[in-house]
């Protein structure tokens, strides 16, 4: 029998996301995506399997044209992608194609978007009600399919979506990045340059540790809208020659700066409408053996073991922050232990091979139990 047909539907793509699908091999597969809002991708990163729908009309145009086996839809629980849920679930079931749903929203869905869910409700449960597979990445995901009436016999949670990361290219072995003075102790941001990624609060951490540790230098990769407030805080603060704003680099080049860090600091914070799902910068600084300091936002304490793998801190708690960051630099043993840790458990947990293959052989053995059925 040959490999089944897969489309899967996103709204978003970026390198980190797109470049695990190649390691399907049982499955042959179709990504359909809308935007590549990242600029993280260069030519090398697009493949045949590679499709770009311009709306949701032209998707269900796509999907027919393809004529997948199984239709992977868009995330269920955000509301800008729930149109094309619609086309996906209409396809499906006209089709009689099995569906399969994948999560990362961790935020209850009701709480995140108030009234207006009520209008979507009928569509979110007869789509979970149809689906033949629904995958979470972590346990808030859980809980929105359980809260529509998810079947449990359908559940799985799987490092899906968001695969992981290939550990032999986020790896301690690998070019390290020309940047500043080779003894300069770089402590990394990589992130989106935004209150709610946290960046002022790691620059008000970092003026308590720039006196104490007069080696060491904030470096941040990254755009985003507080570029300019930042850059303004850091002079008030009589710091613009210990912190640098890199600005964003392509994904592919990411590794390199990553090895250069003595540790990686990531503070996230939990809004109403957001809050860490995974934290995919934290898994690329494990896998190239970088301490990570991280927040407790979101899901992230379910990817980073607290004293193990990473150091966590009270969300908004710059002097918490400084104590974490502190910790790591002052204490070498430390360090390295936490280092060759997170290095292990990124590849024993993380490595988006192993991640993808695993996801494959669950998603052929639901369909071949269909194809039984039938």
């Amino acid at each position: 029998m040959s490999n089944p047909k897969y489309a899967i539907v996103s709204t978003e793509m970026r390198r980190d996301l797109e470049d695990p699908i190649s390691f399907f091999q049982n499955i042959d597969v179709t990504h359909l995506y809308n935007i590549t809002p990242w600029n993280d991708m260069v030519r090398e990163d697009f493949s045949q399997r590679t499709l770009q729908y311009r709306n949701a009309r032209d998707l269900s145009w796509k999907l027919r044209a393809i004529n997948p086996d199984i239709v992977q839809g868009v995330e269920p629980f955000a509301l800008k992608p729930l149109p094309r849920l619609y086309i996906i679930d209409e396809y499906t079931r006209r089709c009689q194609k099995p569906l399969v749903l994948v999560s990362l929203e961790n935020l209850p869905f009701s709480a995140k978007y108030g009234p207006i869910v009520r209008a979507v409700e009928p569509l979110l449960r007869r789509a979970i009600a149809q689906a033949s597979l629904l995958i979470y990445i972590n346990d808030g995901a859980r809980q929105n399919f359980e809260h529509y009436g998810a079947d449990p016999a359908k559940m799985v949670r799987l490092m899906y979506g968001c695969w992981g990361i290939n550990t032999a290219e986020f790896s301690p072995s690998g070019p390290v990045a020309d940047l500043l003075d080779a003894k300069t102790r770089v402590i990394l941001f990589v992130g989106r340059v935004h209150r709610i990624t946290g960046v002022f609060d790691l620059l008000a951490a970092f003026r308590d540790i720039a006196p104490r540790v007069p080696d060491s230098h904030l470096v941040f990769i990254g755009a985003g809208p507080a570029e300019e407030s930042l850059r303004r805080q850091s002079a008030a603060l009589g710091l613009t020659s210990r912190v640098t704003l890199l600005g964003s680099i392509k994904n592919r080049e990411l590794a390199q700066y990553m090895r250069r860090a003595e540790i990686l600091v990531a503070p996230s914070l939990t809004t109403r409408f957001w809050a860490e799902q995974v934290g995919m910068v934290l898994l690329q600084a494990m896998g190239c053996g970088v301490p990570v300091v991280s927040s407790t936002s979101g899901s992230i304490p379910e990817f980073v073991i607290d004293g193990v793998t990473g150091l966590l801190a009270p969300e908004h708690n710059p002097s918490a922050l400084a104590a974490a960051m502190l910790g790591l630099l002052s204490h070498t043993a430390l360090r390295e232990r936490m280092s060759a840790q997170a290095r292990e458990y990124a590849v024993e947990r993380f490595d988006a091979r192993q991640n993808v293959l695993k996801a494959e052989e669950i998603i052929l053995r639901r369909y071949e139990e269909l194809c039984a059925a039938y």
